[in-house]
């Protein structure tokens, strides 16, 4: 049998650890959002919880990884159009790629509301160096389909940029999303990218 023991939790998959380690009657369950950074659930359990079984299977799967690299505007918007352009809150999500430009994952950093969405540097940086990243490529939408760059747009771009420079990545373009356009800080020379 196996027990789960929360008081160990993995950042990386939000999820808890199974371990074969009993707990005791004064374990104390603990299950932390990451994302938000929010406690949402404390409490004392007097029981053990078993499990009949559980089994990790590590299989071999063709990669995620496009072969097709994105080395435009255009096919960087639809790589991720689907995702955000019909959202009705603001997203922030990163592409990151190799040295080719080629997709290695994605992953939306924040979920915001209706006319804004607040971010953190580190967890795009740290996403692409989990991702062994060579670059990224930023999108943010606007559920308005207002594509003009707010001055907190800025702000955010050129923070990037410079997070980026740290680290030796290349920010490929920071791009907005509407439902019926978009908006490239690379393709309009638009500060970083001037």
């Amino acid at each position: 049998m196996m027990h789960i023991c929360a008081d160990a939790v993995c950042p990386m998959a939000g999820g808890i650890f199974l371990t074969d380690t009993t707990p005791t009657s004064e374990t104390i369950f603990v299950i932390r959002s990451y994302q938000n950074k929010e406690h949402i659930l404390e409490q004392k359990i007097n029981q053990t919880y078993t499990f009949p079984e559980v089994a990790v299977r590590l299989v071999d799967l063709p990669s995620r990884q496009l072969q097709e690299p994105i080395d435009n505007t255009e096919k960087a918007t639809s790589y991720m159009r689907t995702l955000l352009a019909n959202c009705t809150i603001e997203n922030l999500a990163v592409v990151t790629v190799d040295c080719h430009i080629r997709p290695i994952n994605h992953a939306i950093i924040s979920r915001g509301t209706i006319d804004q969405a607040f971010y953190s540097p580190a967890e795009l940086i740290r996403i692409a160096i989990l991702s062994n990243a060579a670059g990224i490529l930023v999108y943010h939408n606007h559920p308005s389909d207002v594509l003009t760059p707010s001055q907190d747009d800025d702000v955010v771009a050129k923070n990037i940029w410079q997070c980026t420079k740290l680290f030796s990545l290349v920010l490929h373009d920071f791009i907005i999303l509407g439902p019926t356009g978009y908006y490239s800080y690379h393709d309009k020379k638009h500060a970083p990218f001037a």
